[in-house]
């Protein structure tokens, strides 16, 4: 969404309510003393022109002089107030000044002091919102958002349209996305623009307040939001807030019966699943000990229990059609049955096990079962098959928690920063088209249109009711890696369930709204050598607003950059190696990067300085005896690097010439 200069739209609502310094000879004050020269002479010419490249300070000086006016009338005022009405008219062709003179001539002693305290408390309001912008206390702009809601109930009681106006958009500006982020209520933020922009424009004053605020509001209603309503004070405008523009139905929901169908092996590669390929080394596992040990699936609520009978037998009870796990050192499937009554049904995986001689991010290691310890690693065996309004579909457990079509679980794993998780989807193939797409709320069927899904009895059945959207475009344009998956998750009530792959380079219809990065997948090379990486979003990314028959282009890939964290200290600085991260021109990362962990050379210089004063290089775990020192989770990112460059307040670059997935990395300093 493109966002206005809130700071500045800020600075100019401040210039109406904040009191200048006598002594000062602020831009109001400047507009005064030559409005009333030009005045004097009766130069209407030299009137109307300070008024057209003034008006911000012409609407001060009449408002203020109406209020004068009514409270201290004299001749020097009068001809002022009628000097400023006229080139007002002449310039604007509005009654603005008449209605101020009007509306202050008709309060009485009572409503006058009220307005004053009124007007104080608006003050102050407003050196709050001020100072919490500042400090970037979004707890603090809610607050200053729900005063400036109160006080609008006053201005309104004693009919001040102008200060009514005034705390519409300091309500909008307090909840605005550039502070608020994606959890801005746009509902209260259109709302406030709405009944600002009403007001000014009965009052016939469109300054640039006003023409700021107007692009925004637009682009606001045309996401579906605003209309009048919501909770910014007062009852102008009228109305509820509107939702955003979000589904309609278009029948009735129908439920398809799915039948079970197994896979034979992994070449259905095209879903978006980070494991669908030969490094079976880091596939879901269940792990089991000595004779005698057991384990499950470890996301599966009523998993089967695997048992290690023997050194080379593990049989399967509880829900297993197989009776024993294959360990013939090939890819081999295991079906089992889950659920019970309605939701009894087939599931099965494609399993593997270990090798003596294995590798793992390029180690070679020995991976093969021992007396003690023994892996099963497992991948998606199969799918529940049917058809929905006259389409074939296909959905695949891809998230392996025993129901065919759930929703995304996010998940943590090495290779990803602190706090980092992945969320992982089961699929939906439409049609027997080659590619699948994430398991969703709403889903494009092809020729059935878009239809919301719902897995019933753990997927044994899918309901599906038709949908109708107003929808733009999406259109992915990426360089130098180009993404296998890239899909987004719609913001808001009606589309938080959606999820969409815009991968592929062509405009890619969705339903207006308002949209983010959810997930992607990178793959380059084959079999062995595949190279790979997750996509994630990072904090700072964009959110990108979609319009009726509107399309939006989203960038990724190069140049790729380094983000990453260090310390200082008085032996030199440590760069924290589990915060390295790459990423993307979007501001997309990549994480979970196999086969071509990044090895960046790390430099270090005195804030400012021309070059470098030292440079090492970040190595992750290379071998065995480096796993048992740091961990398995050293292999997928680099080692923490202490350089011991004593230059007081330092900065570092980060800089890889030439990785295997990426190629050329570099940071700037910081």
């Amino acid at each position: 969404m493109a966002r206005l200069p809130i700071l500045a739209l800020l600075s100019l609502v401040s210039a109406f309510l904040l009191a200048t310094p006598a002594a000062a000879q602020d831009p109001n004050t400047t507009f005064r003393l030559a409005f009333d020269k030009a005045a004097k002479i009766g130069s209407k010419s030299k009137m109307d022109s300070l008024m057209r490249d003034n008006m911000d300070a012409g609407v001060f000086c009449i408002l203020n002089t109406s209020e004068l006016i009514a409270n201290s009338p004299n001749d020097v005022l009068y001809e002022r107030f009628e000097a400023l009405s006229g080139s007002w008219k002449r310039c604007f062709e509005s009654n603005f000044p008449s209605e101020m003179e009007r509306f202050f001539a008709r309060l009485d002693a009572n409503q006058k002091r009220n307005r004053f305290t009124q007007k104080q408390k608006f003050d102050k309001v407003n050196r709050e919102q001020i100072e919490a912008i500042a400090a970037k206390d979004k707890k603090a702009l809610l607050r200053v958002a729900d005063e400036y809601a109160s006080l609008a109930k006053g201005f309104e009681e004693i009919g001040d349209q102008w200060m009514l106006g005034q705390c519409y958009i300091g309500v909008a500006t307090s909840l605005e996305e550039t502070y608020h982020g994606k959890k801005a209520d746009f509902r209260r933020v259109a709302d406030g623009y709405s009944r600002f922009v009403a007001i000014r424009e009965a009052l016939g004053v469109k300054d640039r307040t006003y023409k700021q605020s107007v692009p925004r509001l637009k682009s606001l209603e045309a996401l579906g939001f605003g209309n009048g309503g919501g909770e910014a004070g007062g009852s102008g405008g009228g109305g509820a807030a509107a939702a955003p523009a979000g589904p309609k139905s278009t029948g009735e929901a129908v439920t398809a019966k799915l039948s079970f169908e197994a896979f034979k092996d992994v070449k259905d590669t095209q879903r978006p699943n980070y494991y669908l390929d030969e490094h079976r080394q880091i596939w879901p596992t269940v792990v089991l000990q000595g004779k005698g040990s057991t384990g499950k699936f470890a996301r599966v609520t009523d998993s089967p229990t695997m048992t290690r009978a023997a050194s080379s037998k593990v049989t399967i009870d509880g829900g297993g059609v197989d009776d024993t796990w294959p360990l013939r050192g090939k890819l081999e499937p295991v079906t089992f049955e889950l659920g019970t009554g309605a939701s009894k049904r087939r599931w099965a995986v494609l399993c593997d096990m270990g090798r003596e001689v294995d590798y793992y991010q390029g180690i070679t290691m020995n991976l093969g079962m021992t007396d003690t310890s023994l892996s099963l690693y497992f991948v998606p065996g199969g799918a529940m098959t049917g058809e929905v309004a006259g389409e074939k579909i296909e959905v695949i457990d891809d998230n392996i928690d025993g129901i065919y079509g759930s929703l995304p679980q996010r998940w943590p794993h090495f290779g990803m920063v602190k706090d980092a998780f992945q969320p992982e989807f089961d699929s939906i193939r439409v049609g027997g088209a080659k590619k699948a797409q994430p398991f969703s709320e709403y889903v494009n069927l092809g020729d059935a249109g878009w239809q919301k899904l719902e897995a019933v009895n753990g997927g044994v059945e899918l309901k599906a009711q038709p949908f109708e959207f107003k929808t733009g475009t999406i259109q992915l344009k990426s360089k130098g890696l180009k993404p296998d998956y890239y899909v987004l998750k719609g913001i808001g009530q009606d589309l938080e369930n959606t999820y969409i792959d815009v991968s592929g380079g062509k405009k890619v219809e969705v339903p207006i709204g308002r949209w983010e990065l959810c997930f992607g997948l990178v793959r380059k090379g084959k079999k062995m050598q595949m190279m790979k990486a997750v996509i994630l979003p990072t904090e700072n990314m964009p959110v990108y607003d979609v319009l009726e028959g509107k399309n939006v282009v989203v960038e990724t890939g190069s140049p790729f950059t380094f983000d990453y964290e260090y310390e200082t200290s008085g032996s030199g600085v440590t760069v924290n190696g589990t915060s390295v991260r790459v990423v993307g021109v979007g501001g997309e990362s990549y994480e979970r990067i196999y086969g071509a962990v990044p090895i960046p050379e790390a430099s270090v210089r005195k804030v400012g300085g021309e070059r470098a004063v030292m440079t090492e290089k970040l190595k992750p775990a290379l071998d065995q005896d480096g796993v048992q020192k740091h961990g398995w989770a050293a292999l997928w990112k680099p080692l923490d690097k202490e350089i011991p460059a004593k230059v007081g307040d330092a900065e570092v670059q980060l800089m890889e010439k030439k990785n295997r997935l990426f190629g050329k990395i570099t940071s700037d300093w910081k």
